[in-house]
Parts: C-alpha cells; sequence; structure tokens
C-alpha cells in the first residue's frame, strides 16, 4: 500500500528527477536486469537528496492483510512503566485497515493506567546494523500524545536505557507542527542529541535515517535535516555499533508530551508502510 502526497518540495524532486532521468537513460535500461531489491535500491538511491551511500532493500512490511505479520512483529502490552508515561498497551489498540496499520490511543482504564494505546516492535525477530529505516506515517494530532518511530539496541531486554542507545528516527508530541530526530545514550550519564523538521500532523510524510560507521543522517520526505557524527565512539556513542530493532508507537502523557490530555480520545496515528535497506560498500 502506498499513499500519495503533494507537497513543492515532493513537485521539485519530480523535476530533478525527470532530468536524471533523460540524461541516465542507459543506467536505468540496465537496471532492468537487476533483481527486485536491486531496483528498489537503485531508485531510492536516485530519490534521496543528500544521500552518501547505496542501499538494497532487505526488509519491508505494507501492512497489507488483516491481521499484523506475526513473523515480523510482536504487540506490545501492559503497563510498561517508562517515562511517567499513562498508558498500558492493547493488542485491542492495534489494527490493520485500508489505510494501513493503526495504533490508536483511547481513555479506556487498563493495567493501573487510565488509557490505553498500541506499540509493536520487532525486538527478537529483526534486527539491523546500519542502513535506511524510513516510513510513511500520518501522525496523531491531539495534546499529551506522541506518535513514535524509534530503534533500540539488541541489549535493551538486558540493561535498557540509556546503555542500550536508541535513534529516534521520529516523534512527534501534542499539536506540533515540528517532529523529533535524534539519539539517547549513555556519555557518563543520560544523554540526547536531537534536531526538529516541520512536519504536520494528520499528513502523511516519509520520516526515515540513513545510518552508516560515522554518522546517523534524519530525513524527512527525503529532505535532509540533522547529522550526528558517532565516528570512533566519539563522545561515548560506542552504543550505535550493534544492531538495533525497531518500535512503533503512540504514547500518553509522560515526560516528553505532559500530561494535558486532549479530550478528543480516541486518536490514532497510522503507518503506511515501513523499508530497511542495507549498506552496501563502495
Amino acid at each position: 500500500m502506498k499513499k500519495q502526497f503533494f507537497t513543492l518540495k515532493t513537485a521539485i524532486a519530480f523535476l530533478m528527477f525527470a532530468v536524471i532521468a533523460t540524461s541516465c537513460k542507459k543506467k536505468e535500461d540496465d537496471s532492468n536486469n537487476l533483481p527486485e531489491s536491486g531496483k528498489n535500491a537503485q531508485s531510492l538511491l536516485r530519490r534521496t537528496t543528500g544521500s552518501k551511500a547505496a542501499f538494497e532493500l532487505v526488509w519491508s512490511d505494507e501492512f497489507d492483510g488483516t491481521q499484523l505479520d506475526s513473523t515480523k512483529w510482536t504487540i506490545v502490552t501492559g503497563n510498561q512503566h517508562v517515562n511517567n508515561e499513562l498508558q498500558a498497551y492493547s493488542a485491542d489498540a492495534v489494527h490493520l485497515r485500508s489505510n494501513g496499520l493503526v495504533l490508536t490511543a483511547s481513555k479506556i482504564p487498563l493495567d493501573g493506567q487510565q488509557y490505553t494505546s498500541g506499540k509493536i516492535t520487532t525486538a527478537g525477530k529483526f534486527s539491523i546494523l546500519r542502513g535506511r529505516i524510513e516510513a510513511q506515517i500520518s501522525n496523531a494530532n491531539g495534546r499529551g500524545l506522541t506518535s513514535e518511530l524509534t530503534m533500540q539496541g539488541i541489549n535493551f531486554p538486558t540493561v535498557g536505557l540509556p546503555q542500550s542507545g536508541e535513534i529516534d528516527i521520529m516523534q512527534h508530541k501534542n499539536n506540533d507542527t515540528v517532529i523529533n530526530g535524534g539519539i539517547q545514550w549513555d556519555n557518563g550519564g543520560f544523554a540526547v542529541s536531537r534536531k526538529t523538521a516541520t512536519s504536520y500532523p494528520a499528513q502523511f510524510d516519509i520520516y526515515a535515517v540513513e545510518w552508516d560507521e560515522n554518522e546517523i543522517r534524519y530525513y524527512v520526505n527525503d529532505v535532509l535535516y540533522n547529522t550526528i557524527n558517532i565516528a570512533n565512539g566519539v563522545n561515548g556513542t560506542d552504543e550505535f555499533m550493534k544492531p538495533f530493532f525497531i518500535n512503533i508507537d503512540l504514547t500518553v502523557g509522560g515526560n516528553f508530551a505532559g500530561n494535558d490530555i486532549a479530550p478528543a480520545l480516541p486518536n490514532s496515528m497510522q503507518i503506511d508502510n515501513i523499508k530497511v535497506y542495507k549498506l552496501i560498500k563502495p
């Protein structure tokens, strides 16, 4: 499934693509001999603004059908006791609809919490060390809600944060017209590096990171807005030298969004697709 969205940046990108396609026809013809993943990687390389590397598709989910693919994802349940958040996670808050994966926050008491919401994870089923991770998402729009696409080190179940490291591909809170992208890690204590980019709730945007041995780059709709240096574990960033798994979740309240919760619940975030590409060495 693929949502269509049109912005000025997208229109400009299409015009640039047309010029490149005309001048590089031989390369496009050669792509017909590639396997499907190779074609996807070549297409990605052409369209990613500021990309410094080549990538090959290795894992994806279009969220088609009626049930979540249990070979790829686990639905998180219960009160996770994290960041003073007010939700307990429930499988009843995770659905596949015609518009993809839908995670819904509702004012339904559960497991000692006032609210329920949805979270899925690839922990124990899929992880990756370096590459490009992207998802097309429409964020929830309401006070006290945070839509998140994050990654955590595979040692998270045993050491937790900040020792595991966390890559926040996208965090959107409240009614903000910006998203946050950055990392969390242990540098003699809890350390955070973040920047923001414009993104409007309730519209589908593509959020992505490109992660190599030297840096993590952050994109919205293929426009670069943040670069974080992790070369040689600088500033204690050794956590980012191991595989990470993926989380998608919608939280209620807590330290990040605050506890002024909009009364207009239920409210949902929607995920059209997610794709993971491995880094191809030159």
